[in-house]
């Protein structure tokens, strides 16, 4: 009988290149698949995130209204 792999969800704004660090080493090390949710890449940011292994990543979009009355 084989075991499912076990699961962690991350909810993060901006991924950051130290984040993504540690999640390879906690992949790796406990033998799990990371899934992130979170929002685009900034543009101009100065970096790229590429697929990993065990690691999989999902772009939301979010809008935010603010309603005000008098």
């Amino acid at each position: 009988m084989q075991q499912n792999k076990k699961k962690a969800l991350f909810l993060y704004f901006e991924l950051a290149g130290y984040f993504v660090s540690c999640l390879e080493k906690l992949v790796k090390q406990y033998n799990i698949e990371a899934h992130v949710v979170r929002l685009p890449v900034n543009p101009l940011a100065p970096f790229n995130f590429e697929s990993r292994n065990n690691i999989f990543t999902t772009n939301v979009k979010i809008t935010i209204t603010i309603h005000c009355s008098n």
